[in-house]
C-alpha cells in the first residue's frame, strides 16, 4: 500500500518505517489501542462497524481520535510481497523511496 501511495504521490520522495526490537521497547500506538480497548469493556453490545467507529471517537477526553473508515476501492493488493521471503522478524527498518525499495536487516 505504501509503494502504491509513494509512486501516486507528488511530493512524496522517501517513505521510512522503523520497527522496534521485539521485547525491548514499546510502540507509541500501544497506549492508542489501550485507551480503546479499556473504552470497548464498558460497551455490552457492539453490533456494526458504527459501533466500534463511535467508540474510537469518543474514548478520549482529549486528543480525540480522527476516525477515517477505508473504501474498498482504496485497497491495494499485497499478494506479491507475501511471495517474498522475508525474515520479518530480523527486519528493523523499510525504506521505500520512488521506484527503488530499500530493506535494511
Amino acid at each position: 500500500m505504501l509503494i502504491h501511495v509513494l509512486q501516486n504521490h507528488t511530493s512524496l520522495e522517501t517513505i521510512s518505517l522503523k520497527f522496534l526490537l521485539s521485547g525491548h521497547s514499546f510502540l507509541p500506538n500501544d497506549s492508542h489501542f489501550r485507551d480503546v480497548e479499556c473504552s470497548l469493556k464498558t460497551h455490552q453490545r457492539l453490533y456494526t462497524l458504527d459501533d466500534y467507529t463511535d467508540i474510537m471517537k469518543t474514548c478520549r477526553r482529549k486528543n480525540k481520535f480522527i476516525v477515517n473508515r477505508i473504501k474498498p476501492q482504496n485497497m491495494v493488493s499485497v499478494v506479491n510481497l507475501e511471495k517474498k521471503q522475508i525474515n520479518w522478524l530480523n527486519l528493523h527498518e523499510i525504506t521505500l523511496k520512488k521506484k527503488i525499495l530499500l530493506c535494511y536487516l
